[in-house]
């Protein structure tokens, strides 16, 4: 009847044609059958019902429909209350999934039922509810669902409604392994802060199980999922916080109590592990070496480094998925979230610290940067301890060194004197080959003995810094000259120089000094192998107020456990007598003087590097004078020589005779005094005065203040065996030059020489 009746209101029906039909609404119709012959009567009471019941049953039927939405709100308003209580309880991701699927069910008439979260403590994404699987499913759905539905809506933030999976292409993926097969599928993605942290499906193996009534359930369920993650992550965020607190003062006790950082660092990285809870925590140092971290893990170039010290906010935090600064995007990365801080010591960047997650689960941000800076401060300190107590160390060991050099200097110099001054002397007169080669020996091994001696005084005593510019050209071209005639054969020197102006505020001597030993120290590093030494003077890349002296050989490196020993006083690898171990010690000293820095390149087979870096200072007008001919060490004058060591006055007087002049020995300053007051009656004072510095009345500054108050005009040396921390008090007490204790019969005549025939 209802499929018969047309749009008016009131019809008959054909057959029978005594039954007549009154619509009252969309759903509902009145019939009414009478006898045979009775339709007009019937048709017009049924006009007068319409007339009657049009508004009741209109009114009705709004109130059914009234009844059934207040119906429907009401169970709407129980199902959000009831959603709400749920969720208020959840404590963790899993139970969230078990509590949104379990509300899924009271819901929807559903199969399957299964949420997926990312999640750092698998590789893929977890299963933390679900309906209708067993234990393998749930492991094989977890393992593949990256390449399923769940892991594209992840990935895309997408909703997939798949009402066949055998009809629907674009939609179609990979199936994981199932009892049943599975012909339809509904999944949306799980909102929070902004991101899609998650997927909410359900599955059937029916056709078009699932229409948009489903769909508009899931996306309430899955926005009240992803607010309840939220308060879930910042729970886990204050727990972190906790848990960082109490792991970074662990972490600043274990450093402290440590002698070295390396001794600490594991455990550290340890407690940012367990603190973080995350897969991995790194320390890598701005030389390369690093801590912690699978094997399997990929380097970190520098690059990143320098990007990490770089940054404005601290640190860097990464996805895995986007690119990171230093590494190659065609290369083997960082796949996964990460946060990275720099590590400072003294102002520079040491390394940094590497904390990365398993996945792309952990969205790390400021809190994270913050958070591992606490250890950072706390290695980095650590680290500039150890430097600090490392220049403590050596500085007492320089001490150490002055106080040797002090103590026995003199005494050492003055036995060393005679050796020297007796062999040449000998030696002059001697015509056989094999006395001639001993006395050759013992001069060598005096000299030897006389240049260790010199070293120390250099190393404890002497300045480095000086008031002129010195040309580095030109030191290297002394430097080469000087070495090029005891060079082995085998040995090539050379000079690469890039930047021929460059200066420095340092003193000539001393800088040479560091040329020789550098030179010296590669020339034994080559050893028997053919091989080539080569000093560069090159500008600084970055810096034009940095100058780089490099001395570069082709030697077999320097192994890595030796390195950090390389300039400790009397550290050698050279065989007994073939050195004095203070070489490098020297170079330090200068170098640290002038405020400059060392560093070294060596590869084990390939050769070392030592590249010194120098202040630059401003550029000479004109070139050096060159040094003027030596005089002749032969004279005719009266010379006065004044020592207490009888041995030592002895040798004095001697070798100065032997060169021609008339010599006045005298045993002490009261001596010297009545000597020269004696000349000076007879008309005869000496035209120049050598004397000791030390001696036991009074010392030779005193002696030259007291010639010179009594009108001695001519030159006084004064020839000492320590160092040169007398000079200022000797120059203004009016001393002319200082010599240093032993020196050669020629090198001494040269000096005696020069000063008398130098102009008043």
């Amino acid at each position: 009847m209802l499929e018969t009746i047309d749009d008016e209101m009131v019809t008959s029906h054909p057959d029978p044609e005594s039954l007549i039909a009154i619509r009252l609404d969309h759903d509902t119709v009145l019939t009414l059958a009478g006898e045979p012959g009775s339709i007009p009567k019937l048709l017009e009471f049924a006009q007068q019902a319409v007339r009657m019941l049009r508004a009741p049953v209109a009114a009705i039927g709004r109130g059914l429909e009234l009844r059934a939405l207040s119906l429907d709100l009401a169970h709407h308003r129980a199902l959000e209350r009831r959603i709400a209580e749920a969720l208020s309880t959840v404590k963790d991701t899993a139970s969230l999934g078990r509590t949104v699927q379990s509300l899924a069910e009271t819901r929807f008439d559903v199969e399957y039922a299964a949420m997926y979260f990312l999640d750092a403590g698998t590789r893929n994404l977890r299963l933390v509810g679900n309906k209708g699987l067993n234990e393998w499913e749930i492991e094989d759905a977890e393992r593949t669902a990256w390449d399923r539905h769940p892991g594209r809506v992840i990935r895309t933030g997408e909703t997939v409604h798949v009402h066949d999976t055998k009809n629907d292409p674009e939609n179609r993926s990979v199936t994981s392994a199932r009892r049943v097969e599975i012909r339809s599928r509904c999944y949306l993605p799980v909102h929070a802060g902004g991101e899609v942290v998650g997927a909410l499906g359900l599955a059937s193996t029916t056709v078009g199980a699932f229409d948009e009534r489903h769909v508009e359930g899931l996306k309430f369920l899955g926005d009240l999922a992803g607010l309840t993650w939220l308060r879930l992550q910042e729970e886990g965020r204050r727990q972190t916080r906790d848990r960082v607190l109490v792991a970074s003062g662990d972490a600043a006790d274990l450093l402290l109590a440590s002698t070295r950082w390396r001794d600490s660092i594991m455990k550290v990285l340890g407690l940012i592990e367990s603190s973080f809870r995350s897969y991995s925590a790194r320390f890598i140092g701005i030389d390369g070496e690093a801590f912690g971290g699978p094997s399997t893990m990929a380097d970190v170039p520098s690059e990143f480094l320098q990007a990490v010290a770089a940054s404005e906010a601290g640190g860097l935090v990464g996805n895995g998925a986007e690119p990171i600064p230093g590494f190659d995007p065609n290369a083997a990365t960082i796949s996964t979230s990460f946060v990275a801080v720099p590590v400072w010591v003294h102002g520079e960047i040491a390394g940094a610290l590497l904390v990365e997650e398993i996945n792309r689960v952990r969205v790390h941000d400021k809190s994270s940067i913050a958070a591992l800076r606490a250890f950072a401060d706390s290695i980095g300190t650590t680290m500039a301890r150890e430097n600090l107590e490392g220049e403590l160390v050596h500085a007492q060991r320089m001490e150490a060194v002055g106080l040797l050099a002090g103590g026995i200097a003199h005494d050492f110099n003055n036995l060393l004197w005679p050796i020297l001054v007796h062999s040449t002397s000998l030696a002059d007169s001697e015509t056989e080959e094999s006395r001639l080669e001993m006395l050759a020996d013992i001069q060598l091994a005096a000299r030897r003995a006389a240049e260790l001696v010199e070293q120390i005084l250099f190393l404890s005593r002497k300045r480095v810094i000086a008031d002129a510019n010195t040309p580095l050209k030109n030191v290297i071209d002394e430097a080469i000259a000087l070495l090029a005639p005891s060079t082995p054969g085998h040995v090539t020197l050379e000079s690469d120089i890039h930047d021929p102006d460059a200066t420095t505020r340092g003193d000539r001597t001393a800088l040479l000094r560091v040329v020789q030993n550098l030179v010296t120290n590669a020339r034994h590093a080559i050893e028997d192998t053919s091989g080539t030494v080569t000093i560069s003077l090159k500008r600084h890349p970055d810096d034009e107020g940095i100058v780089h002296l490099e001395v570069r050989d082709d030697g077999e490196g320097i192994p890595e456990e030796i390195r950090n020993s390389l300039f400790d006083p009397y550290f050698s690898t050279r065989k007994t007598g073939r050195g004095t171990g203070l070489g490098l010690t020297i170079v330090h000293r200068v170098v640290t003087e002038l405020g400059g820095e060392i560093e070294i390149e060596s590869e084990r087979g390939e050769g070392t590097t030592f590249r010194i870096s120098l202040p630059r200072g401003e550029a000479l007008e004109a070139p050096t004078i060159e040094a003027a001919p030596k005089p002749s060490p032969r004279g005719d004058e009266r010379v006065l020589v004044v020592d207490d060591d009888p041995m030592v006055l002895q040798t004095s007087s001697s070798l100065i005779a032997s060169l021609g002049y008339e010599v006045e020995a005298a045993d002490g300053t009261e001596a010297a005094l009545a000597v020269f007051q004696d000349a000076r009656k007879k008309e005869c004072e000496p035209h120049l005065v050598l004397t000791d510095l030390a001696m036991p009345d009074h010392d030779g500054i005193t002696l030259t203040e007291s010639l010179r108050n009594r009108g001695f005009k001519g030159p006084i040396v004064l020839i000492t065996g320590y160092g040169d921390e007398s000079a200022e008090r000797a120059t203004v007490a009016g001393v002319t030059e200082i010599l240093q204790k032993p020196i050669a019969r020629d090198d001494l005549g040269i000096a005696i020489r020069r000063l008398l025939d130098k102009p008043d």
